[in-house]
């Protein structure tokens, strides 16, 4: 019973729960609009770094303005105004009124004339319009000239009180002084088609030259801004939305400040429902918005924030509440957890303690076999060393009897031809003494190499490096490393060391003092470790 009524009640907190819990978002993007969204979002995480090197890169082209002639300062002045265009219209203007000033002093009309209509239009950008008809007066005798006239009737066709039939006019002059296919013509065929109500028309050409307008981000940018707003009016506002995320994409990587196509995309979004993203990219397009200066971004800022602001407000505090109820059914549920937890409490504690006990049983039983283990594996390594050295002894042994006899009749043979003189020069001679321990040395070392192949490796990694012992070409033990074998195979005593490998006891006792020094280790776990190689 009581474990149906934990059951029950763990149902009934988890449908408390699905109720507080906060619904999905439903903003109706599809799967390709969502990956566009998504990498808008990666590229406005680089934003920082991005305007970081914008600002490098005009910081390095202004420092070129050094010994220039007015022709080569106008050409500068013009690259950094088309650098500050859309970024910052304050600093675009500032640039445009020095390239007129570059190109009055070279007297080049021309050019002074589009540095002023540069100027008009970065003073029509951030609403200084008296400053914009200005620059445009100055620029108007020059009209006649193709290259003034297409930026002249450019800045005529952007202002908000001409009629449509002289829109209409103003695109009909343009596209006359251009070639047919240049971006420029594309663009002004497209507005003169929608201003003549044909925005489907207008879109079929965007998208037939789409290869020629997108030549750089900048372009691509404009592009799918312009295709964005007539995909908008003909009422596909999938397309739309995907048209205005590759444009603020591509705004974003130029980089400009001029965020039209994401203030537009906000908007979208918040009609689609997606307020918290609509409400992050309204809040990242207006903090920028004074940095560029553009009138008509503070008026889009103006018109969209307190909407869109609103309404994430609204859904923050709605999110609070349903966290508020999040919380107590928590609660609710952690204060019976704790009750069935106490209940349980009990039978867990009997149950630990058979656990402990058999743990208990099972670390004994584990020791055990372990130490049998480790038993058995010194029975099995004493007994190989046992076999070895049995085999060895008995082969000494017959080496040995038979070197005995052979001396023997050796010695019967000088005696009896060469006299009783000759027998006692060999008696006396060590030579045959020394032969038979360089064979002892040998047999030793090779039989106990045998046994422990890496004892040399092992021994020397003992020591400090600059103590460890070479074997000389020809050897295979040193005198040092056979005290040490010794040990290993456990004698310890240096007197029997010394009778066995017939040196003095001062010069085993002087190895082994010189070995404990040189150790890595304690001296005093030095012989102890050696023992325990292999």
């Amino acid at each position: 019973m009581k474990r149906l009524f934990i059951i029950a009640l763990t149902l009934t907190l988890t449908a408390l729960l699905s109720g507080c819990a906060e619904p999905a978002s439903r903003n109706g993007t599809d799967p390709q609009t969502a990956r566009l969204l998504d990498s808008l979002d990666a590229v406005l995480a680089q934003h920082d770094d991005i305007i970081a090197e914008k600002e490098r890169r005009i910081a390095r082209i202004k420092s070129l303005d050094k010994g220039l002639d007015p022709q080569a300062r106008y050409n500068l002045y013009d690259n950094i105004f088309n650098e500050y265009y859309s970024y910052d219209f304050d600093s675009a203007s500032h640039y445009a009124a020095l390239k007129r000033e570059e190109a009055l002093k070279s007297g080049d009309r021309v050019k002074a004339s589009v540095a002023a209509l540069n100027k008009a239009r970065a003073d029509l950008a951030r609403g200084r319009d008296m400053e914009a008809a200005n620059a445009m007066a100055s620029a108007s005798a020059d009209t006649g000239i193709a290259e003034v006239a297409l930026p002249y009737l450019d800045l005529l066709t952007t202002i908000a009180d001409a009629s449509p039939d002289s829109i209409l006019r103003l695109y009909d002059r343009k596209i006359a002084l251009l070639d047919s296919g240049t971006p420029g013509w594309v663009y002004n065929e497209a507005g003169r088609l929608r201003a003549s109500g044909e925005p489907r028309a207008a879109l079929e050409a965007i998208a037939r030259h789409r290869d020629t307008l997108d030549a750089t981000p900048r372009d691509r940018a404009i592009s799918r801004f312009i295709a964005g707003e007539l995909q908008r009016e003909l009422g596909d506002t999938v397309a739309a939305m995907r048209s205005f995320t590759q444009s603020a994409i591509n705004d974003i990587i130029t980089p400009v400040r001029d965020y039209s196509s994401l203030y537009e995309l906000a908007a979208m979004l918040f009609d689609a429902g997606d307020i918290d993203r609509a409400y992050r990219y309204i809040t990242f397009a207006a903090k920028d918005h004074y940095a560029s200066n553009v009138n008509s971004n503070v008026i889009a800022a103006n018109k969209l924030m307190p909407t869109i602001a609103a309404a994430h407000n609204s859904r923050t505090a709605d999110r609070e509440h349903r966290q508020r109820l999040l919380i107590a059914a928590v609660s609710v549920l952690a204060l019976t957890l704790i009750a069935v937890s106490l209940w349980l409490y009990a039978a867990y504690r009997a149950t630990q303690r058979a656990a402990r006990e058999k743990s208990a049983l099972n670390e004994r039983l584990t020791d055990a076999t372990t130490q049998l283990s480790t038993l058995n594996a010194r029975l099995a390594e004493s007994n190989t060393t046992k076999d070895a050295y049995i085999v060895q002894y008995l082969s000494l042994c017959s080496y040995y009897i038979e070197c005995v006899d052979r001396y023997r009749n050796n010695l019967r043979a000088v005696a009896r031809n060469k006299g009783v003189e000759e027998m006692l020069y060999m008696l006396n001679s060590t030579t045959s003494a020394d032969k038979e321990l360089k064979e002892f040395y040998n047999s030793f070392d090779s039989t106990f190499l045998k046994l422990f192949p890496d004892f040399i490796d092992r021994f020397n990694d003992l020591l400090q490096p600059d103590k460890r012992l070479c074997v000389r070409q020809g050897e295979l033990l040193t005198t040092e490393l056979r005290v040490f074998a010794l040990i290993r195979l456990g004698v310890r005593d240096s007197e029997q060391i010394a009778s066995f490998l017939r040196r003095s006891l001062s010069t085993v006792y002087n190895y082994r003092v010189k070995m404990r020094n040189a150790s890595r280790f304690p001296r005093q776990d030095f012989e102890e470790m050696v023992a325990n190689i292999g």
